[in-house]
């Protein structure tokens, strides 16, 4: 089980970038925020704003997948 804290201001700020999103992974080149863990791909997965003003988490086509509440999160899907 990983966590992760993103901050209101650095998801605004990355909404406005051209990933619309934070990208979570392993790569200093490819992510906003590092997971340094086996499990994590080098692009894992992007959270971003949803339009009713709530959080959504999209997998990047990750090799061991994302869960949320351990229920798994679809590929490119939000």
């Amino acid at each position: 089980t990983l966590r992760v804290a993103i901050s209101a201001a650095d998801l605004e700020k990355a909404m406005a970038g051209p990933e619309r999103g934070v990208i979570l992974g392993r790569s200093s080149s490819l992510s906003d925020k590092i997971v340094n863990d086996p499990s994590v791909s080098r692009r894992h997965a992007k959270v971003s704003s949803a339009p009713d003003g709530g959080i959504q988490i999209e997998d990047l086509n990750s090799a061991y997948g994302t869960k949320v509440n351990d229920e798994p999160v679809t590929a490119f899907q939000v």
